[in-house]
């Protein structure tokens, strides 16, 4: 398939700096507090309508941290991966990913477990650093508790920082919530309210057939921009600029992809080693219509983002310090 390209959602986005930190509870996802609305999901989810979903991104900044704020929703056995480039001065250019981590390979200490198996995944930008969201039960935690966990990979060191485990809970019956909170140790903080349920819609399983004008069954694989728009409660996240290489005085053009995908914590013998992940079809920026993408495993089964129709790379200017 060949790739199409979609610039409008590559050039003129700006992260500004805040007047005023964004309050991160996953709630009022938009302005005032929000501004910048950098991608704007195309794709109607097939990973759950008001389950796992992401509506758009908003980019914010000041002195010290990064701003970002997703509305829509992060399921039980689901995680959220950013990607950040922050070295080619904006230019997508297609890479391979490269997170085997052959030093430390499926022990404590090595990589998320989710983004070993992404290794070989072929994307289209260069990217430096990924941030993980991943909601579960974890080995090492209660069996009955929902956490997230989260951790940032320099991806060009393999360094990886842990940033903590957060509570979730149920928010009065509305959907799985909670809060991730660091202080002396990183700084990062992040927020999930599950309770959204505008957004995007349900992707359709049967695409009207252009040649029988009695076939109306449904026609909602393309995600109405009104309904991705009108999302305000989801996911808010607080990340240090020092932790993905943004400490600098200049202003940088920084590249962006987020990807919506199983937390592989369930493999098929269960252990990490032998872990899968599964792809959904909600990224940001979108994929147009496509449908959840499956399962990957490294090189044994790998994704390729460039032949997925849509650039999944957006751009914006961070403001130096």
């Amino acid at each position: 398939m060949m790739k199409r390209f979609l610039t409008s959602l590559t050039v003129g986005a700006f992260a500004g700096i805040c007047l005023a930190a964004p309050t991160i509870d996953g709630l009022n996802i938009g302005a005032p507090d929000w501004t910048n609305s950098i991608s704007l999901q195309d794709t109607n989810t097939r990973f759950g309508n008001g389950q796992n979903e992401l509506n758009q991104m908003y980019v914010e900044s000041d002195s010290d941290n990064i701003y970002i704020g997703i509305p829509g929703n992060l399921a039980d056995n689901n995680a959220m991966t950013i990607f950040f480039d922050v070295s080619s001065g904006g230019v997508a250019s297609a890479s391979t990913l490269a997170t085997n981590d052959p030093n430390i390979p499926c022990r404590a200490g090595g990589l998320p477990t989710l983004l070993r198996v992404m290794d070989t995944t072929q994307l289209d930008g260069t990217f430096d650093y990924s941030l993980l969201v991943s909601v579960g039960k974890f080995p090492g935690q209660s069996d009955i508790q929902l956490v997230l966990a989260s951790d940032i990979t320099n991806l060009n060191t393999g360094e990886n920082t842990p940033l903590g485990i957060g509570l979730l809970g149920n928010d009065s019956g509305t959907g799985v919530s909670g809060t991730l909170t660091t202080t002396d140790v990183t700084g990062a903080r992040i927020a999930i309210n599950n309770a959204n349920a505008a957004g995007v819609v349900d992707w359709c399983f049967d695409p009207d057939d252009p040649n029988d004008p009695n076939d109306f069954f449904c026609d909602t694989r393309i995600a109405d921009p009104n309904e991705a728009a009108s999302a305000t409660i989801g996911i808010e996240i607080v990340v240090p600029r020092d932790l993905i290489g943004l400490d600098t005085p200049s202003a940088t053009t920084v590249g962006i992809f987020a990807w919506l995908t199983n937390n592989a914590q369930d493999g098929d013998a269960g252990t990490p080693c032998d872990r899968r992940g599964y792809s959904s079809n909600q990224s940001l920026p979108g994929m147009m219509g496509a449908d959840n993408l499956g399962p990957f495993r490294g090189s044994a089964e790998p994704k390729d983002f460039t032949s997925v129709p849509g650039l999944q790379y957006v751009t914006t200017l961070i403001p130096g310090i």
